[in-house]
C-alpha cells in the first residue's frame, strides 16, 4: 500500500508528519509530497516522493485549510486518486479558508473531522459515509515532541503572544493591535511569535516590534512557549488544538477562530475585552481536555485509513 502526504507549510508539517510515522508503523509505503518551499530536514526519516505522482498510488493525505494544499488537492482528484482529508469540517469564521477547506473536503473520499460536535455544525457533508473522528494529529505531535527550556524575562506572569493577520479583515487587524498594546502596558514577561505571511502580516510585526519578535521558532519550542506560559494571548489555532493538552489558559481574541471548537481553557473574546480577559484567564488556571483528541489521534488515522483503502 503506497499513500503521499501533502505537505503544505510548517503550519500541518507536525500533524501530518505524525500521520505519516502511524501509517509507515502499520506497513504502509509513505512518502512526503512538499508543495511549497520547505525545510527538507524536518521531515526526519520519512523518504521524498517529489512533486510528481508515484505509480501504484492509493491514496493522499492532505490536512487543512491553506491555498497551496487545495491546488494540491485538485492536481491530485484530476489523476482520479483518492484523497483523506484530516481537519475537516471545521468552520473558522476566517476567509478564504473556510472556503478553501470546503473545496478540499468536497473532492475528498474520506473526511477525518477533529471532533464530534463541530461535524454536526457542518451541514454540506451530513451525507457522506467516510466520516471517521479520529481527533487530532497535532495531539500526537505535541505528546511525541521533546520540549525545549524557555527563559522568560522575570517581573509578572509569563505571557505569550501569537497573532496571525486576517487578510480579509485590515480593520480588525488594527484593532487588535492597538488593544494589545494597552493590554501588555505594563508586563514585563512576554514572548512574541512572529505572524505568518499572511498578507497585513508587515503592520502587525512593526506593532510587535517593541517586544521583541521570535523569527523561525522550531516547533519544539513553540510548544514549549505555550507549555511554559501563563496564558497565551492570539489568534492561534495552536492555542486551542495543542493548547488542549496542556490546558494552557488561551485568551482567543477576534474572528479568525470564531467558529472553531474550544476547550475548557479557552477564552474567546472581542479586541476590546483582551486586558480584561488576560486578567480572568491567568485567575483560573491549567485546564487540561480531550476536545481535539487523545495522543493516540494520528494511530486511530491511519488504522482507519488503511482499512478503507483496502476495502476501496
Amino acid at each position: 500500500m503506497k499513500i503521499a502526504i501533502v505537505i503544505g507549510s510548517r503550519a500541518d508539517a507536525p500533524g501530518q508528519i505524525a500521520i505519516a510515522n502511524a501509517l509507515a508503523e502499520r506497513g504502509a509505503e509513505v512518502g512526503i509530497v512538499p508543495v511549497s518551499d520547505l525545510d527538507i530536514s524536518m521531515f526526519g526519516d520519512i523518504p521524498m516522493f517529489g512533486s510528481d505522482f508515484p505509480e501504484g498510488l492509493n491514496a493522499v493525505v492532505v490536512l487543512g485549510d491553506r491555498e497551496e494544499v487545495a491546488l494540491a488537492t485538485v492536481a491530485y482528484r484530476g489523476q482520479n486518486i483518492k484523497i483523506a482529508h484530516i481537519h475537516a469540517g471545521e468552520i473558522t469564521g476566517q476567509e478564504p479558508d473556510d472556503t478553501y477547506r470546503d473545496v478540499i473536503s468536497r473532492m475528498a473520499t474520506w473526511l477525518f473531522v477533529p471532533h464530534n460536535p463541530e461535524w454536526t455544525t457542518f451541514q454540506p457533508y451530513r451525507t457522506y459515509n467516510h466520516v471517521f473522528n479520529c481527533g487530532s494529529p497535532f495531539i500526537t505531535s505535541v505528546h511525541n515532541t521533546e520540549l525545549t527550556e524557555i527563559i522568560w524575562p522575570s517581573g509578572g506572569p509569563h505571557i505569550f503572544v501569537a497573532f496571525n493577520p486576517l487578510p480579509e479583515k485590515p480593520e480588525e487587524n488594527a484593532e487588535i493591535m492597538k488593544h494589545l498594546c494597552i493590554a501588555l502596558k505594563d508586563q514585563q514577561s512576554v514572548h512574541v511569535i512572529a505572524p505568518n505571511t499572511d498578507r497585513g502580516n508587515e503592520d502587525m510585526r512593526q506593532a510587535f516590534g517593541v517586544y521583541g519578535v521570535h523569527e523561525n521558532v522550531s516547533h519544539a519550542d513553540y510548544l514549549s512557549f505555550i507549555a511554559t506560559a501563563d496564558v497565551v494571548v492570539g489568534n492561534t489555532s495552536a492555542g486551542l488544538i495543542e493548547g488542549s493538552y496542556f490546558g494552557t489558559p488561551y485568551v482567543c481574541v477576534g474572528s479568525r477562530q470564531k467558529y472553531r471548537v474550544a476547550g475548557e481553557n479557552v477564552i474567546k473574546c472581542e479586541p476590546s475585552e483582551m486586558a480584561e480577559k488576560i486578567e480572568e484567564a491567568l485567575a483560573m488556571g491549567r485546564k487540561p481536555n480531550n476536545a481535539y483528541g487523545t495522543k493516540d489521534s494520528a494511530r486511530l488515522i491511519a488504522e482507519t485509513l488503511i482499512d478503507e483503502v483496502e476495502k476501496a
